[in-house]
Protein backbone atom coordinates (compact mmCIF):
# COMPACT_ATOMS: atom_id res chain seq x y z
CA UNK A 1 0.00 0.00 0.00
CA UNK A 2 1.33 3.38 -1.00
CA UNK A 3 2.06 5.90 1.91
CA UNK A 4 0.22 9.16 1.89
CA UNK A 5 2.20 12.42 1.25
CA UNK A 6 1.54 13.61 4.88
CA UNK A 7 3.02 10.46 6.42
CA UNK A 8 6.05 10.72 4.14
CA UNK A 9 6.68 14.31 5.32
CA UNK A 10 6.51 13.33 9.02
CA UNK A 11 8.94 10.46 8.44
CA UNK A 12 11.49 12.73 6.75
CA UNK A 13 11.19 15.35 9.51
CA UNK A 14 11.91 12.74 12.20
CA UNK A 15 15.05 11.66 10.36
CA UNK A 16 16.36 15.23 9.99
CA UNK A 17 15.83 16.42 13.62
CA UNK A 18 18.67 14.39 15.25
CA UNK A 19 21.02 15.56 12.54
CA UNK A 20 20.12 19.24 13.20
CA UNK A 21 20.50 18.90 16.96
CA UNK A 22 24.01 17.46 16.61
CA UNK A 23 25.12 20.20 14.27
CA UNK A 24 23.87 22.97 16.64
CA UNK A 25 25.74 21.51 19.68
CA UNK A 26 29.38 20.44 20.09
CA UNK A 27 31.04 18.87 17.06
CA UNK A 28 31.02 15.14 16.69
CA UNK A 29 34.12 13.43 18.08
CA UNK A 30 36.77 12.98 15.44
CA UNK A 31 35.63 15.92 13.34
CA UNK A 32 37.37 19.37 13.17
CA UNK A 33 35.86 22.28 15.25
CA UNK A 34 34.43 24.89 13.01
CA UNK A 35 34.54 27.92 15.59
CA UNK A 36 37.49 30.30 15.20
CA UNK A 37 40.15 29.99 18.02
CA UNK A 38 40.63 33.01 20.35
CA UNK A 39 43.54 35.22 19.30
CA UNK A 40 46.63 35.17 21.55
CA UNK A 41 47.24 38.44 23.45
CA UNK A 42 50.83 39.70 23.38
CA UNK A 43 51.87 40.71 26.94
CA UNK A 44 55.00 41.61 28.84
CA UNK A 45 55.70 40.05 32.23
CA UNK A 46 57.83 40.59 35.28
CA UNK A 47 58.81 37.91 37.76
CA UNK A 48 57.56 38.54 41.29
CA UNK A 49 60.38 38.20 43.80
CA UNK A 50 60.42 39.07 47.53
CA UNK A 51 61.35 42.68 48.30
CA UNK A 52 61.84 44.76 51.44
CA UNK A 53 59.49 47.64 52.14
CA UNK A 54 58.78 49.92 55.06
CA UNK A 55 55.19 50.17 56.20
CA UNK A 56 54.34 53.86 56.07
CA UNK A 57 51.07 55.61 56.84
CA UNK A 58 50.84 58.89 54.89
CA UNK A 59 49.47 62.05 56.45
CA UNK A 60 49.52 65.79 55.94
CA UNK A 61 49.07 68.80 58.17
CA UNK A 62 50.54 71.97 59.61
CA UNK A 63 53.40 72.43 62.07
CA UNK A 64 52.66 74.33 65.26
CA UNK A 65 54.43 75.28 68.44
CA UNK A 66 53.76 73.09 71.47
CA UNK A 67 53.60 76.22 73.62
CA UNK A 68 52.04 79.38 72.25
CA UNK A 69 50.13 82.20 73.87
CA UNK A 70 48.46 85.49 73.17
CA UNK A 71 50.13 88.61 74.55
CA UNK A 72 47.20 90.29 76.27
CA UNK A 73 46.77 93.52 78.23
CA UNK A 74 45.33 92.98 81.70
CA UNK A 75 44.51 96.63 82.42
CA UNK A 76 43.17 99.63 80.59
CA UNK A 77 45.84 102.25 80.12
CA UNK A 78 48.47 103.88 77.99
CA UNK A 79 51.53 101.97 76.81
CA UNK A 80 54.65 103.91 77.77
CA UNK A 81 57.40 101.41 76.88
CA UNK A 82 57.85 98.42 74.54
CA UNK A 83 61.44 97.12 74.91
CA UNK A 84 60.98 94.21 72.43
CA UNK A 85 59.95 93.82 68.80
CA UNK A 86 58.64 91.14 66.49
CA UNK A 87 61.18 88.34 66.25
CA UNK A 88 62.76 89.07 69.64
CA UNK A 89 63.85 86.04 71.65
CA UNK A 90 62.86 86.54 75.28
CA UNK A 91 63.35 84.67 78.52
CA UNK A 92 60.53 83.77 80.85
CA UNK A 93 59.45 86.88 82.80
CA UNK A 94 61.06 89.35 80.40
CA UNK A 95 59.28 92.71 80.05
CA UNK A 96 57.28 92.99 76.83
CA UNK A 97 55.30 96.18 77.49
CA UNK A 98 54.98 98.73 80.29
CA UNK A 99 51.74 100.67 80.95
CA UNK A 100 51.42 103.95 82.82
CA UNK A 101 51.26 102.73 86.43
CA UNK A 102 51.47 105.97 88.46
CA UNK A 103 47.95 105.69 89.86
CA UNK A 104 48.52 102.03 90.70
CA UNK A 105 51.69 102.92 92.63
CA UNK A 106 49.79 105.56 94.62
CA UNK A 107 47.16 102.98 95.45
CA UNK A 108 49.89 100.72 96.81
CA UNK A 109 51.25 103.54 98.99
CA UNK A 110 47.77 104.35 100.30
CA UNK A 111 47.26 100.70 101.13
CA UNK A 112 50.58 100.63 102.99
CA UNK A 113 49.47 103.61 105.11
CA UNK A 114 46.23 101.84 106.02
CA UNK A 115 48.21 98.75 106.90
CA UNK A 116 50.43 100.83 109.22
CA UNK A 117 47.36 102.37 110.89
CA UNK A 118 45.93 98.92 111.45
CA UNK A 119 49.18 97.78 113.02
CA UNK A 120 49.18 100.83 115.35
CA UNK A 121 45.63 100.00 116.41
CA UNK A 122 46.73 96.45 117.08
CA UNK A 123 49.53 97.70 119.35
CA UNK A 124 47.03 99.91 121.24
CA UNK A 125 44.73 96.92 121.66
CA UNK A 126 47.63 94.88 123.04
CA UNK A 127 48.37 97.64 125.59
CA UNK A 128 44.70 97.80 126.54
CA UNK A 129 44.64 94.07 127.18
CA UNK A 130 47.75 94.29 129.31
CA UNK A 131 46.29 97.23 131.32
CA UNK A 132 43.07 95.36 132.00
CA UNK A 133 45.00 92.25 133.01
CA UNK A 134 46.86 94.39 135.57
CA UNK A 135 43.54 95.83 136.82
CA UNK A 136 42.15 92.35 137.25
CA UNK A 137 45.12 91.34 139.34
CA UNK A 138 44.63 94.41 141.57
CA UNK A 139 40.90 93.87 141.80
CA UNK A 140 41.42 90.25 142.76
CA UNK A 141 43.88 91.31 145.47
CA UNK A 142 41.37 93.84 146.79
CA UNK A 143 38.60 91.27 146.70
CA UNK A 144 40.71 88.71 148.59
CA UNK A 145 41.66 91.36 151.16
CA UNK A 146 38.03 92.37 151.62
CA UNK A 147 37.08 88.75 152.12
CA UNK A 148 39.65 88.26 154.84
CA UNK A 149 38.62 91.48 156.54
CA UNK A 150 34.99 90.39 156.46
CA UNK A 151 35.87 87.14 158.20
CA UNK A 152 37.79 88.97 160.97
CA UNK A 153 34.94 91.39 161.60
CA UNK A 154 32.40 88.57 161.77
CA UNK A 155 34.59 86.78 164.27
CA UNK A 156 34.93 89.99 166.31
CA UNK A 157 31.17 90.46 166.34
CA UNK A 158 30.78 86.96 167.67
CA UNK A 159 33.37 87.65 170.33
CA UNK A 160 31.75 91.00 171.16
CA UNK A 161 34.83 93.03 170.34
CA UNK A 162 33.50 94.38 167.01
CA UNK A 163 30.30 96.30 166.50
CA UNK A 164 27.46 95.54 164.13
CA UNK A 165 28.18 98.83 162.30
CA UNK A 166 31.73 97.69 161.51
CA UNK A 167 30.33 94.45 160.12
CA UNK A 168 27.97 96.31 157.80
CA UNK A 169 30.76 98.60 156.54
CA UNK A 170 33.06 95.63 155.97
CA UNK A 171 30.35 93.75 154.11
CA UNK A 172 29.75 96.78 151.89
CA UNK A 173 33.49 97.01 151.14
CA UNK A 174 33.51 93.30 150.28
CA UNK A 175 30.64 93.68 147.81
CA UNK A 176 32.36 96.70 146.24
CA UNK A 177 35.60 94.72 145.79
CA UNK A 178 33.67 91.87 144.20
CA UNK A 179 31.94 94.27 141.81
CA UNK A 180 35.26 95.86 140.89
CA UNK A 181 36.67 92.41 140.07
CA UNK A 182 33.71 91.61 137.79
CA UNK A 183 34.05 94.95 136.01
CA UNK A 184 37.79 94.35 135.51
CA UNK A 185 37.09 90.94 133.96
CA UNK A 186 34.49 92.44 131.58
CA UNK A 187 36.92 95.19 130.62
CA UNK A 188 39.63 92.58 129.88
CA UNK A 189 37.23 90.58 127.72
CA UNK A 190 36.30 93.74 125.81
CA UNK A 191 39.99 94.60 125.35
CA UNK A 192 40.69 91.11 124.04
CA UNK A 193 37.85 91.42 121.50
CA UNK A 194 39.32 94.76 120.45
CA UNK A 195 42.69 93.08 120.01
CA UNK A 196 41.19 90.37 117.77
CA UNK A 197 39.48 93.05 115.68
CA UNK A 198 42.74 94.94 115.42
CA UNK A 199 44.54 91.78 114.27
CA UNK A 200 41.82 91.18 111.66
CA UNK A 201 42.20 94.76 110.46
CA UNK A 202 45.94 94.23 110.09
CA UNK A 203 45.39 91.06 108.03
CA UNK A 204 42.82 92.84 105.89
CA UNK A 205 45.18 95.75 105.33
CA UNK A 206 47.98 93.35 104.37
CA UNK A 207 45.73 91.58 101.85
CA UNK A 208 44.65 94.94 100.45
CA UNK A 209 48.29 95.91 100.01
CA UNK A 210 49.02 92.60 98.26
CA UNK A 211 46.03 93.16 95.95
CA UNK A 212 47.22 96.63 95.04
CA UNK A 213 50.71 95.32 94.39
CA UNK A 214 49.21 92.56 92.23
CA UNK A 215 47.26 95.15 90.28
CA UNK A 216 50.47 97.11 89.88
CA UNK A 217 52.14 94.03 88.34
CA UNK A 218 49.36 93.89 85.73
CA UNK A 219 50.64 97.17 84.33
CA UNK A 220 53.63 95.17 83.05
CA UNK A 221 53.17 92.52 80.34
CA UNK A 222 55.82 89.84 80.81
CA UNK A 223 56.75 86.74 78.80
CA UNK A 224 54.93 83.66 80.18
CA UNK A 225 57.72 81.36 78.95
CA UNK A 226 60.95 81.39 77.00
CA UNK A 227 60.17 81.94 73.34
CA UNK A 228 59.98 84.25 70.34
CA UNK A 229 57.69 87.22 69.79
CA UNK A 230 55.96 86.21 66.55
CA UNK A 231 53.58 89.19 66.43
CA UNK A 232 53.41 92.56 68.21
CA UNK A 233 50.82 95.25 67.50
CA UNK A 234 52.03 97.95 69.93
CA UNK A 235 54.99 100.29 69.67
CA UNK A 236 54.37 102.65 72.62
CA UNK A 237 51.99 105.54 73.26
CA UNK A 238 48.81 103.60 72.45
CA UNK A 239 45.78 103.60 74.73
CA UNK A 240 44.80 99.95 75.10
CA UNK A 241 41.62 98.54 76.71
CA UNK A 242 41.86 95.62 79.12
CA UNK A 243 41.90 92.07 77.67
CA UNK A 244 43.14 93.27 74.28
CA UNK A 245 45.42 90.87 72.38
CA UNK A 246 48.46 92.91 71.37
CA UNK A 247 50.71 90.11 70.08
CA UNK A 248 51.69 86.47 70.15
CA UNK A 249 54.58 84.46 71.58
CA UNK A 250 55.61 80.90 70.77
CA UNK A 251 58.25 78.40 71.78
CA UNK A 252 60.24 77.48 68.67
CA UNK A 253 62.34 74.91 70.52
CA UNK A 254 59.44 72.45 70.66
CA UNK A 255 57.60 72.17 67.35
CA UNK A 256 54.82 69.61 67.05
CA UNK A 257 51.94 68.59 64.86
CA UNK A 258 48.68 66.86 65.69
CA UNK A 259 47.56 64.08 63.37
CA UNK A 260 44.15 62.46 63.18
CA UNK A 261 44.00 58.75 62.36
CA UNK A 262 41.13 56.23 62.08
CA UNK A 263 40.53 54.07 65.13
CA UNK A 264 41.42 50.85 63.26
CA UNK A 265 45.06 52.05 63.36
CA UNK A 266 45.21 52.16 67.17
CA UNK A 267 47.09 48.85 67.21
CA UNK A 268 49.58 50.10 64.61
CA UNK A 269 50.62 53.44 66.11
CA UNK A 270 52.63 53.56 69.34
CA UNK A 271 54.44 56.22 71.35
CA UNK A 272 58.06 56.57 70.21
CA UNK A 273 57.33 55.50 66.63
CA UNK A 274 59.42 57.43 64.04
CA UNK A 275 57.84 59.85 61.57
CA UNK A 276 59.46 61.33 58.44
CA UNK A 277 58.45 64.84 57.34
CA UNK A 278 58.86 66.34 53.90
CA UNK A 279 58.55 70.06 53.14
CA UNK A 280 58.31 71.70 49.74
CA UNK A 281 60.81 74.36 50.84
CA UNK A 282 63.55 71.79 51.53
CA UNK A 283 64.21 69.86 48.36
CA UNK A 284 65.41 66.34 49.06
CA UNK A 285 65.71 66.97 52.80
CA UNK A 286 63.53 65.20 55.34
CA UNK A 287 62.94 66.10 58.95
CA UNK A 288 62.55 63.31 61.48
CA UNK A 289 60.12 63.20 64.36
CA UNK A 290 58.57 60.87 66.90
CA UNK A 291 55.11 60.24 68.28
CA UNK A 292 55.16 61.56 71.85
CA UNK A 293 51.49 61.39 72.83
CA UNK A 294 48.37 59.45 71.78
CA UNK A 295 44.91 60.59 72.77
CA UNK A 296 43.22 58.30 75.32
CA UNK A 297 39.83 58.72 73.64
CA UNK A 298 38.29 58.52 70.16
CA UNK A 299 36.23 61.29 68.61
CA UNK A 300 32.63 60.05 68.58
CA UNK A 301 31.80 62.15 65.50
CA UNK A 302 34.65 61.17 63.18
CA UNK A 303 35.77 57.88 64.75
CA UNK A 304 39.38 59.17 64.71
CA UNK A 305 41.95 59.51 67.46
CA UNK A 306 44.64 62.18 67.78
CA UNK A 307 48.38 61.81 68.20
CA UNK A 308 51.03 64.46 68.82
CA UNK A 309 54.33 64.26 66.94
CA UNK A 310 57.41 66.27 67.91
CA UNK A 311 59.84 67.41 65.21
CA UNK A 312 63.63 67.30 65.43
CA UNK A 313 65.11 70.21 63.50
CA UNK A 314 68.64 71.06 64.70
CA UNK A 315 69.14 73.49 61.81
CA UNK A 316 66.01 75.46 62.79
CA UNK A 317 64.58 75.46 59.27
CA UNK A 318 61.02 74.51 60.11
CA UNK A 319 58.61 77.24 61.16
CA UNK A 320 55.24 77.02 62.84
CA UNK A 321 52.45 77.09 60.26
CA UNK A 322 54.38 75.22 57.54
CA UNK A 323 52.53 72.58 55.52
CA UNK A 324 54.09 69.12 55.39
CA UNK A 325 53.69 65.63 54.04
CA UNK A 326 54.68 62.91 56.47
CA UNK A 327 54.90 59.14 56.79
CA UNK A 328 54.51 57.23 60.02
CA UNK A 329 56.93 54.28 59.94
CA UNK A 330 54.85 51.58 61.58
CA UNK A 331 56.97 48.59 60.56
CA UNK A 332 59.05 46.85 57.92
CA UNK A 333 58.32 43.85 55.72
CA UNK A 334 61.54 42.20 54.54
CA UNK A 335 59.87 39.67 52.22
CA UNK A 336 56.95 41.44 50.64
CA UNK A 337 55.30 40.80 47.28
CA UNK A 338 55.01 44.18 45.57
CA UNK A 339 52.74 44.92 42.61
CA UNK A 340 53.69 47.92 40.42
CA UNK A 341 50.83 50.38 40.38
CA UNK A 342 50.84 50.68 36.58
CA UNK A 343 49.99 46.97 36.27
CA UNK A 344 46.89 47.20 38.51
CA UNK A 345 43.41 47.16 36.98
CA UNK A 346 40.87 48.95 39.17
CA UNK A 347 37.22 47.98 39.47
CA UNK A 348 35.76 50.63 41.77
CA UNK A 349 37.86 50.50 44.92
CA UNK A 350 39.08 46.95 44.26
CA UNK A 351 42.40 46.32 42.54
CA UNK A 352 43.25 43.34 40.35
CA UNK A 353 46.36 42.10 38.58
CA UNK A 354 46.96 39.46 35.93
CA UNK A 355 49.61 36.75 36.08
CA UNK A 356 50.69 34.39 33.31
CA UNK A 357 50.01 30.75 34.18
CA UNK A 358 50.00 27.84 31.73
CA UNK A 359 49.82 30.15 28.74
CA UNK A 360 46.76 31.99 30.05
CA UNK A 361 46.04 35.21 31.95
CA UNK A 362 44.82 34.64 35.51
CA UNK A 363 42.97 37.55 37.19
CA UNK A 364 43.66 37.86 40.95
CA UNK A 365 42.21 40.36 43.39
CA UNK A 366 44.85 42.24 45.40
CA UNK A 367 44.49 42.32 49.17
CA UNK A 368 46.16 45.69 49.65
CA UNK A 369 48.93 46.05 52.22
CA UNK A 370 51.77 48.54 52.53
CA UNK A 371 51.70 51.25 49.89
CA UNK A 372 54.84 52.79 48.41
CA UNK A 373 55.14 55.60 45.88
CA UNK A 374 55.06 53.30 42.82
CA UNK A 375 54.16 49.88 44.27
CA UNK A 376 51.68 48.30 46.60
CA UNK A 377 52.00 45.17 48.71
CA UNK A 378 49.72 42.21 48.05
CA UNK A 379 48.97 40.40 51.31
CA UNK A 380 47.29 37.39 49.67
CA UNK A 381 50.54 35.46 49.07
CA UNK A 382 50.93 31.70 49.41
CA UNK A 383 53.77 29.29 48.73
CA UNK A 384 51.91 27.70 45.84
CA UNK A 385 49.96 29.57 43.14
CA UNK A 386 46.20 29.51 43.63
CA UNK A 387 43.05 31.02 42.19
CA UNK A 388 42.84 33.75 44.83
CA UNK A 389 46.47 34.32 45.68
CA UNK A 390 49.85 35.26 44.30
CA UNK A 391 53.08 33.32 44.80
CA UNK A 392 56.72 34.33 44.62
CA UNK A 393 57.89 33.45 41.12
CA UNK A 394 54.58 34.34 39.48
CA UNK A 395 54.90 36.11 36.13
CA UNK A 396 53.07 39.39 36.61
CA UNK A 397 51.66 40.93 33.43
CA UNK A 398 52.94 44.51 33.40
CA UNK A 399 52.08 45.47 29.80
CA UNK A 400 49.14 44.48 27.61
CA UNK A 401 46.82 43.76 30.53
CA UNK A 402 44.19 46.30 29.54
CA UNK A 403 41.17 44.55 28.08
CA UNK A 404 42.36 41.12 29.22
CA UNK A 405 39.86 38.72 30.72
CA UNK A 406 40.42 35.82 33.07
CA UNK A 407 41.61 32.71 31.22
CA UNK A 408 42.47 34.46 27.97
CA UNK A 409 45.38 32.82 26.06
CA UNK A 410 48.50 34.98 25.98
CA UNK A 411 51.89 35.10 24.38
CA UNK A 412 54.77 36.58 26.35
CA UNK A 413 56.87 39.28 24.76
CA UNK A 414 60.52 39.16 25.79
CA UNK A 415 63.27 41.70 25.40
CA UNK A 416 66.13 40.54 23.22
CA UNK A 417 69.40 42.15 24.33
CA UNK A 418 71.39 43.65 21.49
CA UNK A 419 68.46 43.72 19.08
CA UNK A 420 66.71 46.95 18.21
CA UNK A 421 63.32 45.29 17.99
CA UNK A 422 61.57 42.95 20.37
CA UNK A 423 60.40 39.62 18.98
CA UNK A 424 57.59 37.60 20.49
CA UNK A 425 58.69 34.31 21.94
CA UNK A 426 57.31 30.96 20.85
CA UNK A 427 54.50 29.39 22.80
CA UNK A 428 56.89 26.71 24.00
CA UNK A 429 59.14 29.36 25.51
CA UNK A 430 56.17 30.82 27.35
CA UNK A 431 55.32 27.41 28.75
CA UNK A 432 58.90 26.86 29.94
CA UNK A 433 58.79 30.15 31.85
CA UNK A 434 55.51 29.19 33.46
CA UNK A 435 57.13 26.04 34.84
CA UNK A 436 59.14 28.26 37.16
CA UNK A 437 55.83 29.08 38.83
Amino acid sequence: MTASPALSFLFLTALLLPSCSRSSGSPVEGKTKTSKPEKLRLVQVQKLLPEAIEEKLPCTGLVESFRKADIRSLVTGQVVEVPVHEGSHVEKGALIAQFDDRQAKLNVEASKIKEKEAKDQEREAVLSVRENERKIKQAKLDFDQAGRELERVRQGVKEGVRSRKELEDTLLAYDQAKSNLELAKAALEKAQIGLEKAKTSVQSAKVATLLERRKLEDYCIRAPFKGTISKLDIKGGEWVPAQTVVGKILDESHLVTYISRPQNELELIRIGMPVLFEFDHFEGARISGRIEWISPDVDTTTGNFRARVSLKDPKKRVRAGMFYRAWILTGRANKALLIPKESIIWDGDRGFAFVAREGKAKRIKIELGIEASDKVQARNVQKMPGLGNFAFGDLLIVAGQKGLHDGQPIRIKEKAPGHPKEKPSKPAAAASQNKDN
